[in-house]
């Protein structure tokens, strides 16, 4: 079978998508600077994968957007400071919001990008997000839904009539015009992720929370390890629009922290949680992707059997990860199931247990409907 190559397009995207360049990645980009290059390949792959904004960034700061052509140069500077601006006022408001439900003791943390622009990301411009992911506990969840509606934020009535499929049941979403071409999208989850086939439990994920103070809004945020588990948890169910972006933000966390996270933590909540299998994944997609640096002792801890490791590392590699198909996904899910037996549970539950659950979600709905109606005739 013939391999994929690493075209030097896709090498520039790889080198170009962290924060922290060394002189050896600094050298291998101005070798492939100098060469030409398909900007127009460059530009969609950056595009698709969410990360123009890395290239501008880097590109620029060290020099090289000489070697650009003036329309590339200039369509990476427009994404770069859009994403700034809408960042800019994501995190305006969302402060806001999370600093008034601190007031009025509504548990309530960021996920995903928001939360890395807090704690890892200390350039705005550079993590793209389409909308803004809470976490609330669950008893707090109708608490933070009237909140929002008292800060003008309206509600996506349609999802809601999803509630009785149980995938929706702790999951509202609310939206704000902040500008003629921008609209604030907030998601409030009562839990972090569904039960795939598992429910995911961290127990003291809330007790691991802590009051920080960010521009002048005292906050809740989720432990640094929590917050690694909740990106696994969330790549993991997009395998099959899996980003690099995504993969960042796992590098980056890492390169941050990498001396002081607390990994005895994360590898029993994984094991606890049946995730050890997606752990590995993403580390080493950081690893192989972005040259993050791990610990061997924690791949040693965390690895699955040998031919689940030789077949995620063909599935799924620097050659061919902006080209990966949606079987391969499929292949990839199985893989990174901790016991072949999960994924058997997974097929049942999906496939019949939750279409059952929400065939009896409809009939329910359907019997109110018709006893009401009926009502409504007798009266008259």
């Amino acid at each position: 079978m013939k391999k994929n190559r690493l075209s030097p397009e896709e090498e520039l995207i790889f080198l170009c998508s962290r924060t922290n360049i060394n002189n050896s990645v600094i050298q291998k980009i101005e070798k492939i600077i100098a060469c030409p290059l398909k900007w127009s390949k460059i530009i969609k792959i950056a595009i698709q994968q969410e990360v123009p904004t890395f290239l501008y960034y880097n590109l620029t700061r060290l020099n090289l957007s000489i070697n650009i052509p003036d329309d590339v140069s200039l369509k990476l500077k427009q994404y770069y400071y859009l994403n700034l601006e809408k960042n800019i006022k994501f995190e305006k408001e969302v402060l806001k919001l999370l600093g008034l439900a601190n007031n009025k003791g509504i548990s309530a943390v960021a996920l995903k990008g928001l939360s890395l622009l807090q704690c890892v990301y200390k350039n705005p411009a550079l993590r793209i997000m389409a909308d803004v992911d809470i976490l609330v506990k669950i008893e707090d969840f109708e608490k933070m839904a009237s909140l929002l509606k008292q800060l003008d934020l309206k509600e996506n009535i349609n999802h809601r009539k999803n509630k009785e499929n149980r995938d929706y049941r702790h999951m509202a979403i609310f939206s704000k015009k902040l500008s003629a071409n921008l609209f604030l999208i907030i998601e409030i989850h009562g839990i972090l992720v569904h039960a795939r086939p598992y429910e995911i439990h961290l127990s003291c994920l809330w007790e691991r929370a802590y009051e920080t103070n960010s521009h002048g809004q005292k906050i809740l945020s989720l432990s640094n390890e929590d917050i690694f588990i909740s990106l696994i948890l969330h790549m993991r169910s997009h395998l099959r629009r899996l980003k690099l972006k995504f993969i960042i933000d796992i590098a980056e966390l890492i390169n941050y922290y990498k001396n002081t996270l607390d990994w005895t933590y994360i590898i029993r909540m994984a094991e606890i949680n049946h995730i050890k299998n997606s752990v590995f994944l993403f580390l080493y997609l950081a690893e192989e992707l972005l040259d993050a640096e791990i610990d061997c002792k924690i791949f040693n801890e965390i690895k699955p059997n040998f031919l689940k490791i030789f077949f995620i590392k063909f599935l799924i590699n620097k050659n061919n990860f902006f080209n990966l198909t949606k079987g391969k996904a499929v292949l990839i899910r199985f893989l990174v199931f901790d016991k072949n037996l999960d994924f058997f549970f997974y097929l049942w539950k999906v496939s019949f247990l939750e279409k059952f659950i929400g065939k009896i979600g409809f009939l329910r709905n359907n019997i109110k409907k018709t006893q009401t109606t009926t009502k409504e005739a007798i009266k008259k």
